[in-house]
């Protein structure tokens, strides 16, 4: 599916629990994975997108995106803007790739605070861990700097700044 240049709102995938790729074009669009390995692209635009189950990518593109991988393990590309990347306890692990510390953002949720996580220098990034479990949230991959607390927001889903 391909959304040309208007806002898509609630853009659904083509057939539940197949490998999808959708397009939003250059709207701000709202992007569901639903079932499946999907690709999501939100393209130009401020897009918020929606992984679903499975394990999917998504790519935000040009513009200040939201990314929520959803069930699975996930890719998770914002781009250039200023993006926020929803993670989750019990979710699977992303990898979240050229996340611009200082500009990006990680949206924690279902109560996960700062305090609770581990970071982890890795040869090929940083490791983000729950601490008390040891479960990964996320592999950040290209990553500009240190990520810290002022890179994270909690429960913060209705706020875009």
């Amino acid at each position: 599916i391909y959304g040309d240049r208007a806002d898509h709102k609630g853009v659904p995938v083509a057939a539940a629990g197949q490998q999808d790729c959708i397009n939003g074009g250059a709207g701000d669009d709202l992007l569901y994975g639903n079932e499946g390995e999907d690709t999501l692209n939100g393209d130009a635009g401020n897009d918020t997108l929606f992984g679903g189950k499975d394990n999917d990518i998504l790519f935000g593109g040009e513009g200040d995106d939201w990314l929520f991988g959803g069930l699975g393990d996930n890719t998770l590309s914002g781009a250039a803007g200023s993006d926020q990347f929803i993670l989750s306890a019990g979710n699977g692990s992303n990898t979240i790739l050229n996340f611009e510390v200082g500009i990006d953002k990680l949206v924690l949720t279902g109560g996960l605070s700062f305090e609770q996580l581990q970071l982890t220098p890795t040869l090929n990034g940083t490791l983000l861990r729950i601490a008390g479990t040891g479960q990964v949230l996320a592999n950040f991959v290209g990553a500009n700097g240190a990520i810290g607390s002022s890179d994270f927001r909690s429960n913060l889903l209705s706020q875009s700044s």
